[in-house]
């Protein structure tokens, strides 16, 4: 007699076009629902990504990410006006999202002068989302300043 498994297999019980909940969002919910529609995702990988985007990795590597190189390379010793200080940074943000928040397929990142001034920084953070067999382009705005990350804006592109 096969032996029977304890717990169906979670991913066969989602609805079409729902995506998984990541574990540690199931644990904070203490288990109860672990599906997420567009919304959800787009929220979850916002949620995610200001994380990354609030931790800072004193690696400089390029290549191989690991836990300890979680977050974003250290941008304060950059000047937020030299494009060339900018784009690192972009190149490092979408470095760190390709390592850390899979679940944002292609990311592109653009880092530009926030009209607030020199002490804010805009990141542009663009890249598909998969729900189900279909994808979702989304893109999000995020603010760098010295007290950290916040997501101004998630959108769904057409």
């Amino acid at each position: 007699m096969p032996a029977s498994r304890p717990f169906p297999n979670a991913l066969a019980a989602l609805q079409p076009g729902a995506a998984r909940l990541p574990l540690f969002e199931r644990l904070a919910r203490g288990g109860h629902g672990d599906a997420l529609d567009a919304a959800g995702l787009r929220d979850s990988v916002g949620r995610e990504l200001l994380r990354l985007l609030n931790g800072r990795s004193a690696s400089g590597r390029s290549e191989g990410l690991s836990v300890p190189d979680y977050g974003i390379p250290d941008w304060t010793a950059l000047y937020a006006a030299n494009a060339d200080d900018r784009q690192r940074l972009a190149n490092g943000v979408a470095r760190a999202v390709r390592a850390f928040e899979p679940r944002l397929q292609g990311p592109q990142a653009e880092v530009l002068l926030h009209p607030a001034g020199l002490r804010l920084l805009l990141v542009r953070l663009s890249g598909r989302l998969q729900m189900g067999g279909a994808g979702m382009a989304v893109c999000y705005a995020i603010t760098l300043g010295s007290d950290g990350a916040r997501l101004v804006a998630c959108e769904a592109e057409r």
